[in-house]
């Protein structure tokens, strides 16, 4: 309802910005890259009708920033232990449920490919548990608002759990869930780590270093995959993200940049 009334307050702000059609608007006198989402919301009247709205929301980091913002409402919607349990984990509520699953990395060897790693049921399982408690925590779905996230707080790699399901009239079959990580995500990248799934092989890279590192490739600069945990190469420079200090760190990296359309 907050968020709802936020939105509906910035309407004015909004037809402002709309004007900026360009793939990159600016806003403000500081210049500020603005991001955009669409927000849909069904109206359920006392007459037992129905009415469907769809928001358009362009929005900065210091937009993020105002509590009061609509940018900031949804933010903090989007990390609702209950959201996020409905949207990533769609009804499973018990590890036993999981039957397997794979991460999603990128390897530099032999210029640069992605792979993946196959999860046993019991690695899927302590997984599972470990995402179940980013959940409730509100880590999950936190910091990934802004457009410049993927940059630096959202991780390229991906993990998809299996679920097996018994159909109520017809055979047993297999459904995904598929899992985002950022550096918030600290239960889901312990596990990971304790688990020997995430290595010096198989490294947690953001989309900024999957690129940084890719083009690397092509400039003959480098033939082997960087790791968090390692310094980052002279040329190119490569940031390369511990998840241990970088949480407490991104914030004001967020609040500071600007985002794209």
């Amino acid at each position: 309802e907050a968020a709802h009334q936020a939105i509906v307050s910035e309407k004015g702000l909004q037809k402002e910005r709309e004007q900026f059609r360009d793939d990159v608007a600016q806003t403000g006198d500081n210049h500020e890259f603005v991001s955009q989402i669409y927000v849909e919301l069904n109206y359920y009247l006392k007459n037992g009708s129905a009415i469907h709205r769809r928001y358009n929301l362009r929005y900065t980091a210091e937009d993020v920033a105002k509590a009061e913002s609509a940018a900031a409402r949804l933010s903090a919607l989007y990390s609702d232990p209950q959201i996020q349990r409905d949207f990533i984990l769609g009804g499973v509520t018990a590890a036993g449920e999981i039957t397997g699953g794979d991460f999603g990395y990128y390897s530099n060897d032999r210029g640069g490919e992605w792979k993946s790693y196959d999860l046993t049921t019991e690695e899927a399982r302590a997984i599972f548990a470990a995402v179940s408690e980013d959940i409730a925590a509100g880590r999950m779905g936190k910091g990934s608002f802004l457009d410049t996230d993927a940059d630096t707080v959202t991780y390229n790699n991906n993990v998809e759990l299996y679920v097996r399901r018994d159909g109520d009239n017809g055979p047993t079959h297999q459904e995904y869930l598929g899992i985002s990580l950022s550096i918030y995500c600290t239960a889901t990248i312990a596990a990971l780590r304790d688990l020997g799934i995430v290595t010096e092989e198989r490294a947690l890279l953001t989309e900024a270093q999957t690129y940084a590192l890719q083009d690397a490739w092509e400039d003959g600069k480098t033939s082997t995959t960087e790791r968090p945990d390692s310094p980052a190469p002279a040329e190119p420079e490569v940031a390369l993200i511990d998840p241990e200090t970088a949480a407490e760190e991104a914030p004001a990296a967020s609040a500071a940049q600007g985002t794209t359309v």
